[in-house]
């Protein structure tokens, strides 16, 4: 399949290009799983806001960028569909980082900032996790 790239890329185009007009990913459907237990974003950042988590500055090099959340390497579909996800993000919400440090919601945006060269992003901490909103079985 050939395609005409555009003088200009916007997310439009390529979302018709990931996803021929289907169906946006948004932050409803964002998730973080942890040796099996899954934690909706919204369930997430509602845990900052009654643990009224303040949001503060953080340096980009005190994050930590060793980790592979996916778990797998990535195909060229898997790449773009992340680029999407990160040119799409607001630089401006804050990255929602576990009592650990860890970042539970936000790395695309963490992505993206690298990306344009931003030194700070705003985050918030959670002081204690939520209850998960699925529970792997256990045997």
């Amino acid at each position: 399949m050939k395609i005409d790239v555009p003088d200009k890329i916007s997310a439009e185009w390529i979302n018709n290009i990931l996803y021929e007009g289907g169906p946006q990913y948004g932050f409803e459907d964002s998730q973080y799983e942890y040796d099996g237990d899954v934690w909706r974003a919204t369930t997430l950042y509602q845990a900052a806001k009654e643990q009224r988590c303040k949001v503060f500055t953080l340096r980009l090099r005190q994050f930590d960028f060793s980790w592979n959340r996916y778990g797998t390497p990535m195909r060229v579909c898997d790449f773009a569909y992340h680029l999407r996800r990160a040119l799409l993000t607001d630089l401006d919400k804050p990255i929602l980082m576990g009592p650990m440090g860890d970042v539970m919601d936000g790395a695309h945006r963490l992505a993206m900032a690298l990306a344009v060269g931003r030194e700070t992003l705003p985050c918030l901490k959670l002081k204690r996790l939520p209850d998960p909103d699925i529970q792997r079985e256990t045997a």
